[in-house]
């Protein structure tokens, strides 16, 4: 299964590099909000490597987040994609998209997480965001 890829036998001092992957758009407001959202993950988080990602349409391409990574010193990277389901984006395009970017980083280990839609947490968040509309 490519969903859950790794390469490496341990963890021993690994440096992690995060990228949030999203599906990107043609409207730069859209892709702003994945930059503020890494960001704002990247303070509340104790991950110091973070970079955002966007599948298609805009940069940075998922490459290029690699490539920051690396250079920020990430010896293993983390990609989290962005979206609710595993829909074919999750489970063919972005496998296929990330390992073709270890591939060209030097065959960088990865592993790539389930997206946010799976998350039994995202249930708490549906019922606030229903709740915040019906007590307005």
């Amino acid at each position: 299964n490519q969903l859950y890829h790794s390469s490496s036998t341990g963890l021993g001092d690994v440096t992690f590099g995060v990228i949030i992957i999203d599906h990107g758009s043609r409207r730069s407001e859209a892709n702003e909000m994945l930059q503020d959202l890494v960001e704002r993950f990247k303070i509340k988080s104790h991950h110091s490597i973070v970079e955002p990602a966007h599948m298609e349409l805009a940069e940075p391409s998922i490459k290029t987040a690699f490539e920051k990574c690396i250079q920020q010193g990430a010896t293993k990277i983390v990609c989290h994609p962005y979206f609710l389901s595993l829909g074919r984006h999750v489970q063919e395009d972005i496998p296929n998209l990330v390992d073709e970017a270890s591939k060209a980083c030097g065959g960088i280990s990865y592993i790539i997480t389930e997206p946010i839609g799976l998350q039994e947490e995202l249930l708490g968040l549906i019922e606030i965001s229903i709740n915040k509309k019906l007590d307005s």
